[in-house]
C-alpha cells in the first residue's frame, strides 16, 4: 500500500520549497498564490536562511503546509497514494492532497490556526513556585494545557502566568518528570513570541 503521511510543526528547514519553486511552473504558481492569500511573502522566509524567522508558529505552519501540499501536487503524476494521513498540522495537508479541501481554504485555515496558536503561545506563561513540584503535565492535541502539582492542584494553561518561555518549561517539566526525551527533542522546532 502506498501512502503519504504529512508532518506537523517541527519539520521546517531553511530553504524549504525553493527547489520546487525553481523547477515546477505549478509549484511556482501555488507559492505565488499563497503569498497573495497570506498577505506577505512567505516564500522570502521559506527560501531564506533565517531559521529563527521560520520557527515562528505563524510562519512555520503555513510553510510546512505549503511544502507538503505543493510537493504532493508536483509528484502526483509519478506517485499516487492509496491513502493519506497527517500528524497534527499535517491533517490539513492530507485533506488538501486528497481533494477534500481546496488549496485556498486549507491555507486560510492553517494560517488562522497558526495565528491563534502564536497568540496563545504569547499569552501562555508558567510560574512554578519553589515549594511546589509538578506531578504531571496535561497534554491535549500535542500541547500542554495545564500542569498538576503534587498537591493535587490543577493549574490550567490560561490561568498560568509567568515570563518563562514555554519551550523551556516543556524541557524543565520533561527532565524533572522523566518524560520521553523524544518529546523534548521535538520541541526544538517550536518558537513562541
Amino acid at each position: 500500500m502506498k501512502a503519504y503521511v504529512f508532518p506537523g510543526q517541527g519539520a521546517q528547514f531553511p530553504g524549504m520549497g525553493k527547489d520546487l519553486y525553481e523547477s515546477s511552473a505549478d509549484a511556482k504558481q501555488m507559492f505565488e498564490q499563497a503569498n497573495n492569500i497570506l498577505g506577505f511573502s512567505i516564500t522570502d522566509i521559506m527560501f531564506g536562511e533565517d531559521a529563527e524567522a521560520l520557527k515562528q508558529t505563524k510562519v512555520t505552519q503555513p510553510a510546512i503546509f505549503l511544502h507538503s501540499v505543493i510537493l504532493s501536487k508536483v509528484l502526483e503524476n509519478s506517485f499516487s497514494p492509496e491513502m493519506v494521513a497527517g500528524h497534527s498540522l499535517g491533517e490539513f495537508s492530507a485533506l488538501v492532497s486528497a481533494r477534500y479541501l481546496s488549496f485556498e481554504d486549507g491555507l486560510k485555515l492553517v494560517s488562522q490556526r497558526a495565528q491563534a496558536m502564536q497568540k496563545a503561545c504569547k499569552d501562555m506563561g508558567v510560574k512554578i513556585f519553589a515549594d511546589a513540584s509538578v506531578d504531571r503535565v496535561i497534554i491535549e492535541d500535542g500541547a500542554a494545557v495545564g500542569i498538576q502539582l503534587d498537591s493535587g492542584n490543577l493549574i490550567k494553561a490560561k490561568k498560568i502566568v509567568s515570563n518563562l518561555n514555554p519551550k523551556l518549561l516543556y524541557k524543565k517539566l520533561i527532565s524533572e518528570n522523566d518524560l520521553d526525551p523524544e518529546f523534548n527533542r521535538s520541541m526544538d522546532g517550536y518558537k513562541c513570541g
